[in-house]
Order: C-alpha cells, then structure tokens, then sequence
C-alpha cells in the first residue's frame, strides 16, 4: 500500500503506511529479514524527505548507517542526506558530507 501511495504522489499516507510496516518489525529484523528491513527504511527517509520531516528522516537514516551491511545499501540514504541538508539550508554540511562519501 505505501508502495502505490508513494507512486501517487501522496506522500503523507505513503509514510504512514511505511511506519505501520516498521512498526511490524523487531530488533533483529535488519539481520533476520533484511531485504524487507532495508526496503521499509529506505522508503521512509524518502518519503519523510518528501514530507519534509526531517526529524524522522535523521532516525530512520541512522538506522541504516548502524544496521546496513554495506556501503551500496548506505549510499542512496547519503545521497538523500545530503539533498535533506540542502534543503534545509545548510550547504556547507552537505558539500563536507559529498565529500566525505565520495572518499569512501
């Protein structure tokens, strides 16, 4: 359901439908199902970004940099960082945070 929100355009109902699915996962989901994990998480720092709520934008992409069992599965929530630091006005932190990803 939040896959069809989100293609939409209703972004709001998209992440809802997102947060009740992480709601359904426990502690060790990102080892025990982490295909599952990953795809719910990554929606959500997308579509908080859309919502621009980026309180919960910054929890869920810190899970991902904890939990994430490689740098390809961390590099689409940098990039969604970096675009959330410069729409929030702070450019300087999102060119440090380019460069730092790209060193990597």
């Amino acid at each position: 359901a939040g896959e069809k929100a989100k293609a939409s355009g209703v972004f709001s109902s998209a992440a809802l439908y997102v947060e009740q699915g992480i709601g359904f996962l426990d502690e060790n989901s990102w080892n025990d199902y982490y295909q599952l994990w990953l795809r719910l998480y990554m929606s959500c720092i997308e579509l908080e970004f859309c919502n621009g709520n980026f309180e919960k934008l910054a929890e869920a992409l810190n899970c991902i940099i904890t939990h994430a069992k490689c740098f390809d599965d961390k590099l689409r929530a940098y990039c969604i960082l970096i675009f959330s630091l410069g729409g929030q006005k702070q450019l300087v932190k999102a060119i440090e945070m380019g460069l730092d990803v790209l060193e990597r």
